[in-house]
């Protein structure tokens, strides 16, 4: 089944999500990655972004678009397009609070803006080759109310997919139609008339760019209300009821695999709760370094973390 949950509070568990957020915590998070940057870590508010602040990390955000104090930029897709770091902090009012609940309700994480649409549509349509998708995406929104540009890019996501469709849904493909061009649809957004007031018109038409980046994020790992994402996507197919779904870093260095089993719904067994707990536990308060442990089904594979920001190559 492909759903769209029109905000966050219609999150539910399931095998994957994705996260959309077009104005503009995506968009900056995947122009980040295809900058250069080794990660993001969401942060859940801007305090907790604060205390992840450590050497080689860029601290990025905003509330009600305005830069917090203490941060190093704003949530702007075009200040991450250069690369100040190794990683980068994202705190903002929606998207990344997002991407931190969904990392607690799915065992995949992705997230999708208009800037790496046909990446998204090519990764879910290869793993739709191979059965039905359990498939949620999950529109940011603003404030708790839907947001026209996240609902626009919903449908899109969801007329190029194949398989039965909920009504939120085919709601969500009825807005993508009603605008023949991805800037229509941004324009006449509520989001769009808070940036241009705020002198950030330039962000519009960054975001409104389709398919420029041929990259995938996803969330590797979650501690608490902090969500590490990578680039590149994990195999989504379904049929391994244990995933090893992220590397946990300690202080010292130390990797390890997150090898708790998955029930048929996507939960990890003896997980707590819709919000109780996190994809995995690695250390997210230094930064990462080392090697990253990723396991694809059968198989594993083993890759640098500058070397994961290449991996977009659709069904992986």
């Amino acid at each position: 089944m492909i759903d769209v949950a029109l905000t966050p509070a219609d999150l539910r568990y399931t095998r994957v999500i994705v996260v959309v957020d077009v104005l503009r915590a995506t968009s900056t998070i995947t122009q980040a990655l295809a900058a250069g940057y080794e990660q993001v870590l969401c942060a859940d508010s801007v305090s907790r972004a604060l205390t992840l602040r450590a050497e080689g990390r860029v601290l990025a955000g905003e509330r009600q678009c305005v830069m917090p104090v203490g941060f190093d930029q704003g949530n702007s897709p075009l200040d991450a397009a250069r690369c100040a770091g190794r990683e980068l902090v994202l705190a903002t009012t929606n998207g990344a609070p997002a991407i931190v609940a969904a990392g607690r309700c799915a065992p995949r994480v992705l997230l999708a803006c208009l800037l790496n649409l046909s990446a998204v549509v090519r990764t879910l349509s290869a793993s739709a080759r191979h059965g039905e998708l359990d498939l949620q995406i999950v529109c940011s929104g603003t404030d708790g109310s839907p947001a026209l540009e996240d609902s626009y890019l919903a449908g899109r996501i969801c007329a190029a997919l194949p398989g039965p469709r909920s009504d939120a849904a085919l709601i969500a493909e009825a807005v993508s139609r009603r605008y023949p061009a991805p800037f229509q649809a941004l324009d006449a957004s509520a989001d769009a008339a808070v940036l241009r007031a705020a002198g950030l018109a330039d962000d519009i038409a960054c975001c409104a760019q389709e398919s420029t980046l041929d990259l995938v994020p996803r969330v590797s790992a979650a501690q608490g209300g902090v969500a590490a994402v990578l680039a590149g996507a994990p195999d989504l197919r379904s049929g391994s009821v244990v995933t090893l779904r992220a590397r946990s870093i300690t202080r010292e260095g130390d990797e390890q695999l997150d090898r708790r089993p998955h029930r048929s719904d996507g939960r990890p067994e003896h997980e707590p709760g819709p919000l109780g707990g996190p994809v995995a536990e690695p250390d997210l308060s230094q930064p990462s370094r080392g090697q990253v442990h990723l396991d694809r089904g059968a198989r594993e594979q083993r890759h640098t973390q500058a070397g994961v920001r290449g991996l977009s190559d659709g069904a992986v």
